[in-house]
């Protein structure tokens, strides 16, 4: 097997950011894993205040350092986005139902088999409105998907005598500090 080689690295834009090990290549004899963004050629020096950069056609030219970047901070997440937007498979929200102590494991075991636990649950969702009485008895049925903002779901929370917070957690969602 052929021994490692020496690689140089670009960061996304194409900056030089060093040298890296290529390894051989398990599979192909005299070949090497060679990551993303490196090339077999080397850079040529730069000056100080200056950088090695690849270009697209694989050819090096030297440029100014580019100016650093300060991190933008990511806007600030809105629970109530988050909320409208998160949809998981049934099977884990009943997994985490009971992980989190909110499903014994009756109403688990039920509701694994496609039922509505019978009980508060069970007369609750008969309370619902049509079309969501179908729709919530079909998703939890199927086993598919279901939304956290969906009546259904807002029903279980109160019937079940959880928080929002509790149902996020069943979902997931972890709330903005």
């Amino acid at each position: 097997m052929p021994d490692p080689i020496t690689v140089y690295q670009t960061d996304a834009a194409g900056y030089y950011t060093g040298p890296v090990i290529a390894q051989p290549s398990p599979r192909e004899p005299d070949r090497w894993l060679i990551p993303a963004g490196a090339t077999t050629t080397p850079p040529p020096n730069a000056a100080q205040g200056m950088v090695a950069r690849l270009l697209q056609n694989g050819t090096w030219v030297v440029a100014p350092v580019p100016p650093a970047t300060t991190p933008q901070e990511p806007p600030p997440v809105d629970i109530e986005d988050l909320r409208a937007t998160t949809t998981i498979r049934m099977t884990v929200f009943l997994n985490n139902g009971v992980r989190l102590g909110h499903l014994t494991s009756q109403e688990y075991l039920t509701s694994c088999l496609g039922y509505i636990p019978a009980g508060p649950l069970s007369d609750a969702v008969d309370q619902l409105p049509e079309p969501d009485r179908t729709l919530l008895r079909g998703t939890w049925a199927r086993g598919s998907e279901i939304d956290r903002m969906h009546p259904g779901t807002e029903l279980i929370r109160v019937v079940k005598g959880m928080t929002p917070e509790q149902m996020d957690q069943v979902f997931g969602i972890v709330s903005p500090s």
